[in-house]
């Protein structure tokens, strides 16, 4: 979402990914929670084209029964479903890295043994 939304860390992320190949991916749930962020912070139709060409540029991991379960054995009191759906989305294509600006999510994808990236912070 930083790439769409201006955040405070939005340049830092902008300028990793402009210095590095990398193929973006994201659970199918990021659908839902981009367009919602963009169209709170950008009503009309400019940033939902925006947002959608954004997760068109993106691989979208689908959220099958079995990554759900699997979700599910991550969650706790600190790690939050959809950001264990996240975490597992990343697991499952086999990610090395991921883009993490929530503390909780960082601390669980560490301890999956992900590299955890949050430029700008």
């Amino acid at each position: 979402m930083k790439l769409l939304v201006r955040e405070p860390e939005t340049a830092a992320l902008s300028a990793l990914l402009a210095r590095r190949t990398v193929s973006l991916a994201t659970s199918v749930i990021a659908v839902v929670e981009v367009l919602r962020a963009v169209r709170i912070a950008e009503p009309g139709p400019a940033g939902a084209r925006r947002a959608r060409a954004r997760l068109d540029e993106s691989m979208l991991v689908d959220a099958t029964r079995e990554l759900l379960d699997e979700a599910a054995s991550y969650t706790s009191s600190h790690v939050r479903a959809l950001d264990a759906i996240h975490l597992v989305s990343a697991l499952r294509i086999g990610a090395r890295e991921i883009l993490v600006y929530d503390r909780r999510l960082a601390e669980a994808a560490g301890a999956a043994g992900l590299e955890v990236l949050s430029p700008g912070t």
